[in-house]
């Protein structure tokens, strides 16, 4: 293969962190100083701004609902209680026992702070239930059960539906995109899962079962880094990226076998099953840390010896893989500010369809400017001479 593979930039970014640092600081200094109303508003303002918009925690309160992609969120502070809660589904007859087995098994791992709770109401209803006293609601507690409640909410909806029948508690709160949107949308996928293939058959000739990794692993990531990918298709993905990174019981020749299958079934499905789960949710939440640019600058300094080795050898196709994987896994970790976002998926776009020296002198570029520190200073210059876009794409999602 002369040429690198395909990278799109997706047509928008909609992931923005909304964490509001500035309260994190008054939270923590008022739980100290035992201000616990006081500093839970403070850790919730630090969440999200939006939750408490004409309302004030005090004892008494009535609830507020907030959505989390197809969650609904509801909190309050009574009795010195802090409840907080999400239903989530309705319980089908027909799989009930299956299905409150893998709850029990949830609650016992991976839930550490919140349980999943069966309730008889309106037939069977699933929900996410903590009660913390005031006393107890420290920042980094509320913070972390808060967003236990929300991710687990909005991935165990999509799997019980589609493993056990269950249905939604209530509609999710979601927003389509447009005819024109969504036909790039899947023009982007199709591109991404066909190259990938034209790619997996040259390496598999040659016995290059690291390249086949290298290739399954960053289209994954390719498709999932899209605020609109949602639903199972994000959930199923997600869970496919965890166990060819981090499953250490597999090894390399049977994880790139079942990551060619998983792509072969998305290739096989068909357009509306994909793009059933393609659209904008509303979150409650970030629930990926934010990333400061100390944070981005060390997690690609991590990776510097390898590249550094790659380039000093001439190795262009396997600098190119561990650069774009670098930038890749930071967007997938990370909630990156829309600046820091710009400049990689540009730089990743650029380095598309190059020769292999090209794209990695490309990236490297853009990785030097990260890991010597001034990406800053160079960003507002360099977002300003950007190229006018020419074309129907453009046309469309001018930025």
């Amino acid at each position: 293969m002369e040429l690198t593979p395909i990278y799109e930039k997706p047509i928008l970014y909609s992931n923005l962190p909304i964490t509001t640092t500035r309260y994190w600081d008054d939270a923590v200094f008022l739980f100290d100083a035992k201000e616990y109303v006081q500093s839970l508003t403070a850790t919730l303002n630090f969440i999200n701004e939006e939750l408490l918009v004409g309302n004030a925690i005090q004892d008494g309160m009535a609830a507020i609902e907030y959505p989390h992609g197809s969650a609904n969120v509801t909190f309050f502070l009574r009795e010195g209680i802090f409840h907080i809660s999400s239903s989530f589904l309705k319980v089908p007859e027909k799989n009930k026992v299956p299905l409150l087995r893998k709850v029990a098994e949830l609650n016992f791992s991976p839930l550490t702070l919140t349980q999943i709770v069966y309730s008889k109401e309106e037939g069977g209803i699933l929900s996410f239930k903590a009660e913390i006293p005031i006393e107890l609601v420290q920042p980094n507690k509320i913070f972390e059960l808060i967003k236990e409640i929300c991710i687990f909410a909005d991935e165990f909806d999509d799997e019980f539906i589609k493993k056990y029948g269950a249905s939604f508690y209530h509609e999710p709160f979601i927003t389509q995109l447009s005819h024109d949107q969504n036909q790039i949308i899947w023009e982007h996928f199709t591109t991404y899962i066909n190259n990938a293939f034209s790619f997996i058959q040259y390496y598999e000739e040659k016995r290059w079962n690291e390249y086949v990794w290298d290739t399954i692993v960053e289209t994954l990531l390719a498709i999932v880094d899209n605020a609109y990918i949602n639903g199972y298709l994000r959930t199923s993905i997600e869970d496919k990226i965890r166990f060819l990174r981090n499953d250490k019981e597999t090894d390399l020749e049977r994880k790139t076998t079942i990551g060619k299958n998983f792509l072969l079934q998305l290739k096989q499905m068909p357009k509306e099953e994909i793009m059933k789960d393609v659209f904008l949710s509303k979150k409650f939440i970030a629930t990926k840390q934010r990333a400061t640019t100390k944070t981005i600058v060390d997690f690609l300094n991590s990776q510097k010896s390898t590249i550094d080795s790659d380039i000093e050898e001439n190795n262009f196709l396997n600098a190119f893989y561990h650069l774009k994987y670098a930038f890749q896994l930071l967007m997938y970790s990370y909630n990156l500010d829309i600046k820091y976002w710009e400049v990689i998926t540009d730089s990743l776009a650029n380095s598309s369809e190059t020769s292999w020296e090209t794209g990695t002198e490309i990236l490297k570029e853009t990785y030097d400017r990260f890991v010597l520190g001034d990406i800053d200073q160079k960003l507002t210059t360099e977002l300003k001479k950007k190229p006018t876009k020419k074309g129907f794409f453009a046309n469309l999602f001018n930025r």
